[in-house]
């Protein structure tokens, strides 16, 4: 819940349970993280956290108190036990990394944009119905 308003209408109808959720961030998306740390998905746990940056990785274990670090997106994907990705990475990325985690079996849970062409847009969407 953020400023009154359901951030993710209908998340925790759809999540059986808690979500184990991960954060793949970039420096300006700290408001983000400390977002769902404090109820913007209210049955989310931050698990783990990716970014390239050693500070932002400092900051989302001393802040956030996430345990699981990783400078490696795929890395992360591969050896971490999760449900979902909130993508706050480069929009240059987005397209790439949520089709990636949806190759998964992850859900996906992007800041716009999706992608920056329409072709983009679209291979993110033919990988979402053959999910």
């Amino acid at each position: 819940m953020v400023g009154g308003v359901d951030a993710a209408p209908g998340w925790s109808r759809r999540v059986a349970g808690r979500c184990r959720l991960t954060l793949l961030e970039g420096p300006v998306e700290r408001a983000e993280a400390q977002g769902v740390r404090e109820g913007l998905l209210p049955r989310a746990d931050l698990v783990a956290a990716c970014s390239l940056s050693r500070e932002e990785l400092t900051w989302a274990s001393s802040v956030l108190g996430i345990g699981k670090l990783f400078e490696d997106y795929g890395a992360m994907l591969a050896s971490s036990d999760l449900d979902a990705v909130f993508l706050a990475s480069s929009s240059s990325a987005h397209a790439a990394q949520s089709i990636e985690a949806l190759r998964r079996g992850l859900h996906v849970f992007c800041e716009k944009p999706i992608g920056l062409s329409v072709e983009e847009c679209l291979s993110v969407e033919r990988e979402v119905s053959e999910a």
